[in-house]
């Protein structure tokens, strides 16, 4: 991490205010979005509230189906995403939802994306990817030539590509990258890369037009980028992670789980890092011990 903040603002962020958090202006212009890629769209402060019996059914049901342990989650989170699930399956009540995912193979995918709402973007915490670009990716190139990346709750794919289109940026010719989601409608979307226009209209024209192309549907990753970054579908909590790993990205999901869910998680993800390994977290996220803190989001795996 010899690079000063000077020199990586010189270099790489040209033109930011230094009282900003430093991320290219021409690149990226300032958008305001939800927390991604978060799981449930419920802040902290408001009211616990209860889950009946036939919510509490309902959402084992789904679980069941998505082979994820609910009682990883904070109750609360789940009870509030309940009247959005039944919104989604155009039913009036559990009972009727319960019916539906019964009959309906397609049912589950809507409950799961009401329930677990995965809001993410490119490049989203410009204070993130400053220090990614200024110190973390050298620190990862002095550790491995062909540094190897984990993104656990990927969502779409968005910040899984956005670290890949990084590296690139940074020079990095070999290099790997993992993302996993519980969903399959997000592993879908991650793995076809393509998104809505406006998605990307805080994107400039240059990064635009050298990683993605044109599509019907609005913008592709561009194939030999989709091709450095693999998507597959799991529980965080049981998956088999191919570690090592230099690099893991995890933000916005330990904060939506029980504390015990949580230390497990860090726990994990601890293990899958090398030694000296970094991993990525949401702005209101601490991992439990084992990691010392590196830089904004970041933190580092502690050595016994």
């Amino acid at each position: 991490m010899a690079q000063t903040t000077g020199q990586f603002h010189n270099v790489c962020f040209a033109g930011v205010k230094p009282s900003a958090p430093a991320m290219l202006q021409r690149w990226i212009r300032p958008v305001r979005l939800a927390p991604s890629p978060s799981i449930f769209a419920a802040p902290f402060g408001r009211s616990e509230p209860l889950i009946s019996p036939a919510d509490r059914l309902l959402l084992q049901d789904v679980f069941r189906r998505l082979q994820v342990n609910e009682g990883a989650y904070r109750p609360a989170a789940l009870a509030r995403r309940v009247a959005a699930c039944l919104r989604a399956l155009q039913v009036r009540s559990p009972i009727e939802a319960l019916r539906r995912l019964e009959e309906d193979r397609g049912a589950l995918d809507l409950a799961a994306n009401a329930l677990l709402i995965g809001v993410t973007a490119f490049f989203r915490d410009p204070a993130a990817f400053s220090y990614l670009q200024a110190a973390v990716i050298p620190e990862l190139l002095q550790m491995s030539p062909a540094p190897r990346v984990l993104s656990v709750a990927c969502s779409d794919g968005s910040e899984a590509y956005s670290l890949a289109i990084l590296l690139l940026e940074a020079g990095v010719k070999d290099f790997s990258i993992c993302g996993i989601d519980c969903r399959r409608p997000a592993i879908q979307q991650a793995r076809a890369g393509v998104y809505p226009a406006p998605w990307l209209e805080h994107l400039s024209a240059e990064l635009r037009g050298r990683y993605f192309d044109a599509d019907a549907s609005g913008y592709r990753v561009r194939a030999d980028v989709r091709a450095r970054v693999q998507f597959q579908q799991g529980d965080a909590f049981v998956h088999v992670f191919n570690a090592p790993y230099d690099l893991v990205a995890c933000r916005n999901f330990a904060i939506y789980l029980g504390h015990p869910a949580a230390a497990r998680l860090w726990r994990r993800l601890h293990r899958s890092l090398r030694p000296d390994g970094f991993l990525l977290t949401g702005k209101a996220e601490r991992p439990t011990s084992g990691f010392l803190r590196a830089g904004p989001c970041f933190f580092r795996k502690a050595q016994p």
